[in-house]
């Protein structure tokens, strides 16, 4: 929402809101600090403080109203009052980052340089191995300024010097353009400000100029909001960003699902760039260049990922795949054999007599017939899948016996849902005996069997039910249990975002003040 996105971090978990009988509900005071947010957010600073009030009769010890009370009171410029409320925030959490940034603002503010300083360094110290990036050198930033405003030019090389160490923000630009303003040099400095628009992020760049406002050495521009920035720790910046690697991931599966490669593939670039060498993304990204018939490139993926994560048997498989597809059958049965022997004696059952099948396949259609055929006799009619159908059906097909083939599909059909049927099938579309169903794609084995129920039916729809065949239906019965379909769900965790809340400190829902 909105309001969530500019908003600094909250600081005391909304699980913690209902810690005994007589305190309001998550959903009550959730609601409460919404109510006091879009008050102040909306200018109505007694209304905030009123709302405010009724959350602290309620529960007193909370410390993102304790945070927001104080912003409103720095705005109203009741900076000893603000001030107060600012210290029993960080006494309730001494981590909640934002209420000590806004501590050392208020000496900022009142132009008290030395006492600006020694909080930020302080603020530094304590947190410099949690802040995320682009806060350290805010604080930086905000501690050079003060060096400046003191005529101490002497510590600005220092400064800058660790600045430019991690060129993550526009610092290094607004350290210049702030020396060209106290030079009295406007042109350098604003030089240096476009420059930094060009480089960085609407957001960042507010961050960083809004001190030049604070100062007066710019004039803010009229009606322009006051920026913000949450300051979240590293690693709960890299949660952020994970999330948000994985709700890409996820669009991508979407996306693939429905044949929209193009689409599928640009937001798997997004979950890559997000949190980079993820082996269920590379994963991914293979299975679609694979129906894209991209194959050395999907082959490439699959590789990377089968490397960073050698137990990850989806990539094993699509590496199998690619050279059948190719129509490369001997070195699609070798890769097939050695992905069987690495499947655990007690996990040979859905998975392994797929693998089993397209062995059989690759033996039967690279002119191996005689041990094609033993392998064949391997197979079972009250077995978990439809291997004996789709090999007795591969094998006439083989024979110019079309009719005979499509009797033994048919009756693998009445008896296995559909999603089972179509990953068997799926060999006859690759060597040219079916045509497959406009619309429709390879389905993607995932060999992860703790997904079946959900990925069956949200792949395959519900198991059409078994005909009345003489003991077929204990195959029926088993077939819930047969490996999942789709693009692989194990999504990649990652990465960076500038707003929004810890972990431990709010609900997803709840705003919290900005950054004063």
């Amino acid at each position: 929402m909105k309001l969530w996105k500019i908003a600094a971090v909250a600081a005391l978990g909304f699980t913690a809101f209902a810690a005994d009988n007589v305190a309001p509900t998550k959903a009550e005071l959730e609601e409460m600090y919404n109510s006091a947010y879009r008050a102040f957010d909306a200018g109505k600073f007694p209304e905030a403080l009123k709302q405010l009030d009724a959350i602290d009769a309620r529960q007193p010890d909370l410390a993102a109203s304790k945070n927001l009370r104080g912003v409103i009171l720095m705005r109203q410029g009741n900076y000893d009052q603000a001030e107060a409320a600012l210290t029993e925030a960080a006494r309730i959490d001494p981590k909640f980052w934002n209420a000590r940034f806004n501590m050392a603002e208020i000496p900022f503010l009142k132009k008290d340089w030395p006492e600006a300083r020694k909080r930020f360094e302080q603020l530094l110290s304590t947190g410099q191995s949690d802040l995320a990036k682009e806060a350290s050198q805010l604080i930086q930033y905000k501690i050079l300024l003060t060096y400046l405003m003191e005529g101490k030019s002497n510590m600005v090389d220092s400064i800058l010097a660790k600045l430019e160490l991690s060129p993550d923000t526009p610092a290094v630009d607004y350290v210049k353009a702030a020396v060209a303003l106290q030079q009295k040099n406007e042109s350098e400095a604003k030089d240096w400000i476009t420059a930094a628009e060009k480089n960085y992020s609407p957001q960042l760049n507010k961050l960083f100029v809004e001190s030049l406002y604070e100062i007066g050495w710019m004039e803010k521009p009229s009606g322009q909001r006051r920026a913000s920035l949450p300051l979240m720790t590293a690693a709960e910046r890299t949660e952020k960003t994970k999330a948000f690697a994985r709700s890409k991931f996820e669009q991508s599966q979407q996306a693939f699902r429905q044949r929209d490669f193009a689409t599928a593939l640009k937001l798997v670039d997004e979950a890559d760039k997000l949190d980079a060498n993820q082996p269920a993304t590379l994963n991914l990204r293979g299975e679609i260049l694979m129906q894209q018939g991209q194959f050395d490139n999907a082959e490439a993926a699959f590789k990377k990922a089968a490397k960073l994560d050698p137990k990850l048997r989806d990539a094993q498989y699509n590496l199998a795949q690619i050279p059948f597809k190719k129509k490369e059958y001997a070195k699609a049965r070798d890769r097939f054999e050695t992905l069987y022997k690495r499947i655990p004696g007690g996990e040979k059952n859905q998975a392994a007599e797929l693998i089993k099948f397209k062995i059989f396949m690759a033996l039967l259609m690279d002119g191996k017939e005689s041990r094609a055929h033993s392998m064949m006799e391997e197979f079972q009619f009250t077995g978990d899948t439809p291997a004996l159908y789709y090999a007795q059906a591969a094998w006439e097909y083989k024979h110019n016996n079309a009719q005979k083939a499509e009797d033994w599909t048919t009756s693998a059909n009445k008896i296995y849902s559909p999603a089972l049927n179509g990953v068997f099938a799926d060999a006859f579309y690759d060597v040219g005996w079916l045509q497959r169903p406009e619309g429709s794609s390879s389905p993607a084995v995932a060999f992860d069997t703790g997904n079946v129920a959900a990925a069956a039916q949200s792949d395959g729809g519900p198991a059409v039910e078994p005909s009345p065949i003489p003991d077929k239906g204990s195959a029926a019965n088993k077939q819930a249990g047969m490996l999942s379909l789709g693009p692989s769900t194990t999504a990649p965790d990652g990465g960076m975002e500038l707003a929004g809340a810890t972990a431990n400190q709010a609900s997803a829902t709840a705003p919290a003040p900005e950054t004063n």
